[in-house]
């Protein structure tokens, strides 16, 4: 009988014990740090910088983890225009060390092939929990993954991906044949339970700045929310519904920091900042020549025309992209959506073959539409849609008219301000994503040119040698709730 209790004595100290160690354990304050991308877009150039101050960093702190919010190609046309599309970029992502990464929209640029094979070279997972697969070809994605601390802490991180092209992404209908894409936010929330399974819970989203508020209001379990997509500049603290949520712009021009205090698995203090990647100064040298090595593509500086003024902003650029393809293909009208334009200006002089693949990246083919005039009247009504200008135009001269917050009137005119003639039926060119994925009348369903938008433009400079659009602006906003 005194063995048996013996026993019992020794058992019930082991487990007091252990008990013991776990409150300590929990007691502890455990110090965490995430560094954090999005909207990479191709540009590999600072890498070394990042992997400098990433390396720095892990030498400070335990626990430290590099995360992407998604958007990782297209806009850099030697990493886009690559024997191996896109890889510059996972290469390099591999050799920082990155944990994980969420799927942007643009991820599918270069088609369901391209981005399976991507993902298999990645040493990292991608993630992201509204994906479906009836037929398409890439892997369906794990919805999150967990990790854990140097001191047990649990976390969990999930990803979404952003749906407002009519349900898809924001690329071309044609990369994304065969899967489907639920709304994110009621996706998310149907993870509510993860909460209670993790000391940290963190939504890495690609739905942009105003969806991650609606998703924190919805969702106060979540702790943390970095995210992508709509290039957002956060460079402090942004709390919404005590959610904390950060961006960090794009085009890999800073990397965020995250400090998390956590004490019995509850947020007790936190820091965060922009770190700038700009820069030639504490770089990683290894890095650094494996970005010279993918940056040499000696084709993309041929020079196809010049500038004879700088062109500045959507409005000149889209002037002068729109000039590009009515006058090379004879179009009446031609529309052309500010999103498809990636570059902010094209400086004064020469205009190079990478110029015009950094201004429009996508490989879009021109259409041509046969459209009346309340067909394009239209196309320009759901162009409005986020209460922009949205469209860029050659051939007329179009005013929105609102008031009250809606479309009044929409005038079509030409150049010197008279209307153009209801009764024609005029020859539209377009870009195929906007015939695919803008909501608009037009009876006729649109024929192929045969060309990318970007080749017709390639050709138009190559004629014309010259241009200068300083100034010039065709599409216009009156609010007539606005006294003058």
């Amino acid at each position: 009988m005194k063995k048996i209790y013996l026993i019992t004595a020794i058992l019930f100290i082991a487990i007091s014990a252990k008990t013991q160690d776990k409150k300590l354990k929990n007691s502890k304050t455990e110090e965490i740090v995430f560094l954090h991308t999005n909207d990479i877009h191709g540009s590999i150039a600072n890498f070394a910088r990042l992997a400098f101050i990433v390396d720095s960093i892990r030498a400070i702190y335990k626990n430290v983890y590099l995360l992407n919010a998604g958007d990782l190609f297209t806009g850099n046309p030697m990493v886009d225009m690559s024997e191996e599309k896109g890889y510059a970029v996972i290469d390099l992502m591999n050799k920082v060390g990155f944990n994980v990464s969420a799927i942007g929209n643009h991820e599918f640029d270069y088609g369901q092939e391209v981005l399976k094979k991507r993902i298999g070279e990645a040493n990292f997972p991608f993630i992201c929990a509204n994906i479906i697969n009836e037929n398409g070809i890439i892997k369906i994605p794990e919805p999150y993954i967990k990790l854990k601390t140097k001191g047990n802490l649990n976390i969990t991180i999930l990803s979404i991906l952003d749906n407002s092209a009519n349900g898809y992404p924001e690329t071309h209908p044609s990369k994304l044949k065969g899967l489907k894409f639920p709304d994110p936010i009621p996706t998310i929330l149907k993870y509510k339970k993860l909460a209670k399974k993790s000391d940290l819970f963190i939504a890495l989203t690609h739905l942009g700045i105003e969806n991650d508020k609606v998703l924190a209001a919805q969702m106060p379990e979540i702790d943390l929310i970095i995210g992508g997509h709509s290039h957002t500049v956060i460079d402090s603290i942004l709390l919404v519904n005590g959610v904390m949520i950060a961006q960090a712009g794009s085009k890999l021009k800073s990397v965020g920091e995250i400090k998390l205090s956590i004490l019995k698995g509850k947020i007790i203090d936190r820091t965060y900042k922009l770190i700038s990647l700009k820069g030639k100064q504490n770089i990683n040298p290894e890095i650094n020549d494996l970005v010279y090595k993918y940056s040499q593509n000696p084709l993309l500086k041929e020079v196809l025309g010049k500038a004879k003024t700088k062109l500045a902003g959507n409005e000149e650029l889209g002037c002068f992209y729109t000039d590009a393809l009515r006058n090379t293909k004879q179009f009446d009208i031609v529309f052309q959506n500010s999103g498809g334009i990636r570059i902010n200006e094209i400086p004064e002089g020469d205009i190079t073959l990478e110029t015009i693949y950094k201004m429009d990246p996508f490989g879009n083919y021109l259409m041509s539409v046969n459209m009346k005039t309340d067909e394009i009247r239209s196309l320009i009504t759901y162009s409005f849609r986020n209460h922009e200008i949205e469209l860029r135009v050659s051939g007329i001269n179009y005013t929105i008219v609102k008031e009250n917050n809606s479309i009044k009137e929409i005038l079509l005119t030409d150049y010197q301000g008279n209307p153009i003639d209801e009764n024609k039926t005029y020859n539209v060119g377009m870009n195929d994503y906007i015939l695919s994925t803008y909501q608009f009348k037009h009876n006729d369903k649109g024929s192929s040119q045969g060309v990318t938008t970007a080749e017709v433009v390639m050709e138009y400079l190559k004629k014309v040698g010259e241009i200068d659009y300083k100034g010039v602006k065709r599409a216009f906003l009156k609010d007539l709730d606005v006294k003058n």
